[in-house]
């Protein structure tokens, strides 16, 4: 319900209608009139919520319908609509890719084109009722493949919330403006709003109502934009296919390429010998997504979740199944954020250490797993699984025997895994603190080396010894700390042994994520640059 609850092109029409058709009609203002102080009135409101692209579209479009009006000239939508693009583009290029624009624009092209085309279907219902079904569903068809595109969700229920939530929207917009238009006269004024207050509580409870029908929220991953070509052409040549041989030659052609895009890319995509390996930014905690050359996949921690980056990254690159979800530790920054994954995506099979800690998280996440019927491994030290010939993944730590004592228990008992992917190694080490890091040494010494290294503990002061960094003698390594965090991660102190190894470091506070490519071979760094204070 969000395009009628932010300011958009639809209370610009509202705005005009309930001015020009309305009021200034009861008023038995002459036409010429009643549109001037009309087109006046939307150029004043478009500046006023701050000219953003769907509101500059209406305005131009309603202006130009008014000015029409005004001249007795005839209403040409289609040029109307293609001259405010093109007015929004000469200012700003680049509101091209605003979601707002091409929304909006979306929108209202469907609706000039379905409409006519649905609206005859339905003549067996009254004309209000076809009517405001055929707008309803001729916008949803326009905008569905963009809102998965951009948020990830295919919204049905959207087509028949619209039918009870636009006509509220109306009253209230309505109710909003004799609001303030009496506002001189406070009995009055105080009337409309408590009417207002009523529809606004109805508004609220339908959209609620609405919320909790089946398919309200579907998540999706994101479309491809081939994919989503071939879903307009297909619109396109279901309503002409009887009309024109040349429509449905361009349509078919055209679907065909574009089949042919979407398959060949997949393929491509499938023979990929790539290992790709990101380190989001979820703030002050990790989370660590693998994409293995067979498209298999792993994810280590989530992060605390404040931001949901951690499902819009895994939709947004058409994840629909985790192989291995691994939780390293307990703690609310590593585990708080795969909750939602639990309840979002396919699990495989989920890596813990098993250690014994109450949070009302880890308990939730616990809950979760048992009731999805998820498998559920305790990995050890000595455990190793082979994804490809070449891919082998070795459990580090934790040992049978949890270490006691020393530094935080879950911190020192974090689940360490050694990736090896040809010549190129990754070591992500969870939390671990000195205690770990100097059994690891004892326990493993020259198996330690690795080309990559994720830093212990958001590179907090009691990890990444001189001792242990050596050991491993990384080329780079990754810290996943959150921008102003309260540790004051990472240490200076911290940073300077990295320095003083000539290791090179990565931060997701200042690159953003961090995506590291390899072949086996060779290595590629690629970085989320954020913009520095």
């Amino acid at each position: 319900m969000a395009h009628v609850l932010a300011v958009s092109g639809l209370h610009v029409g509202l705005v005009a209608a309930f001015f020009h058709y309305g009021l200034f009609r009861l008023l038995r203002l002459p036409n010429k009139g009643s549109a001037l102080l009309t087109l006046l009135i939307i150029i004043l409101y478009c500046f006023m919520t701050g000219c953003r692209p769907p509101v500059v579209r209406a305005t131009i479009m309603f202006g130009l319908f008014l000015t029409a009006s005004c001249l007795g000239r005839k209403r040409e939508v289609y040029t109307t609509l293609a001259l405010a693009a093109l007015v929004i583009l000469l200012i700003n290029p680049l509101t091209l890719f605003n979601v707002g624009f091409q929304l909006s624009f979306a929108a209202v092209l469907s609706i000039l084109y379905l409409y006519p085309r649905i609206w005859p279907r339905l003549k067996f219902l009254s004309s209000y009722p076809a009517g405001l079904i055929s707008v309803s569903l001729a916008a949803w068809m326009g905008v569905a493949p963009l809102i998965a595109y951009h948020f990830n969700y295919f919204t049905p229920v959207a087509i028949l919330a619209n039918l009870v939530v636009v006509p509220l929207v109306m009253v209230v917009v309505a109710l909003g403006f004799l609001t303030t238009i009496f506002s001189f006269f406070l009995p009055l004024a105080q009337l409309f709003s408590s009417c207002n207050w009523l529809f606004l509580t109805i508004l609220i409870k339908v959209i609620h109502l609405f919320s909790h029908f089946p398919g309200a929220g579907i998540r999706v991953v994101t479309p491809s934009l081939s994919l989503i070509g071939l879903y307009y052409l297909g619109i396109v040549g279901i309503v002409n296919f009887r009309r024109s041989l040349l429509v449905r030659k361009v349509v078919s052609m055209g679907a065909l390429c574009l089949t042919a895009i979407f398959i060949w890319g997949n393929i491509f995509i499938s023979q990929d010998k790539l290992l790709k390996v990101t380190f989001l930014d979820v703030g002050q905690g990790d989370s660590i997504f693998i994409q293995f050359p067979d498209r298999k996949s792993m994810l280590i921690d989530g992060g605390d979740g404040r931001f949901d980056i951690l499902p819009s990254y895994l939709w947004d690159e058409g994840i629909r199944r985790i192989d291995y979800l691994v939780l390293s530790h307990p703690h609310a920054d590593h585990v708080t954020g795969l909750i939602n994954v639990l309840f979002s995506f396919k699990i495989g099979e989920v890596w813990d250490s098993g250690q014994e800690f109450t949070s009302p998280e880890y308990e939730k996440f616990l809950r979760i797993i048992d009731d999805r019927r998820i498998s559920y491994k305790i990995v050890r030290a000595g455990q190793r699984l082979d994804i490809t010939p070449r891919i082998k993944i070795n459990i580090l730590h934790p040992q049978e025997r949890f270490l006691k004592g020393g530094g935080s228990e879950p911190n020192n008992n974090s689940i360490v895994i050694k990736l090896s992917y040809g010549e190129v190694n990754f070591l992500f080490t969870g939390d671990i603190e000195k205690e770990a890091e100097e059994l690891l040494e004892i326990r493993y010494g020259d198996q330690l080396p690795s080309t990559i290294l994720k830093a212990p503990h958001q590179g907090s002061r009691t990890s990444s010894t001189l001792k242990f960094l050596k050991k491993t003698s990384p080329e780079c390594a990754i810290i996943s700390v959150g921008a102003n965090n309260l540790f004051g991660h990472p240490h200076p102190e911290v940073l300077k042994r990295y320095q003083k190894l000539e290791i090179k470091r990565y931060r997701t506070d200042e690159n953003g994520a961090i995506t590291i490519t390899t072949d086996g071979k060779d290595y590629w760094v690629k970085t989320m640059q954020k913009d520095r204070d």
